[in-house]
């Protein structure tokens, strides 16, 4: 069976192709890669913040529960940035 590419001609073809995907997506990314970043870490901080509301359920509604985790979590945030700021 006589084929119209060589085996080394379709393995080029295939690195070409996999190449200019790669350029393509990497562009694609620089366009969103900040919303990317925002939307990673927020979803890293409450998935940790979800064991703490987890932990402390058993005591109090989940309502409440979110609201005195998140409210603890910002204060210590304040507190650092305000003793990292001071340094």
């Amino acid at each position: 069976m006589n084929s119209i590419v060589s085996p080394i001609q379709r393995l080029l073809i295939t690195w070409l192709l996999i190449l200019i995907t790669g350029s393509v997506t990497l562009s694609a990314l620089s366009y969103v890669g900040e919303l990317i970043s925002i939307l990673l870490t927020a979803a890293l901080i409450a998935f940790v913040l979800n064991y703490a509301v987890a932990a402390v359920r058993p005591f109090l509604p989940r309502t409440l529960a979110t609201v005195l985790v998140y409210l603890l979590a910002a204060l210590i945030v304040v507190i650092l940035a305000l003793t990292l700021s001071k340094t």
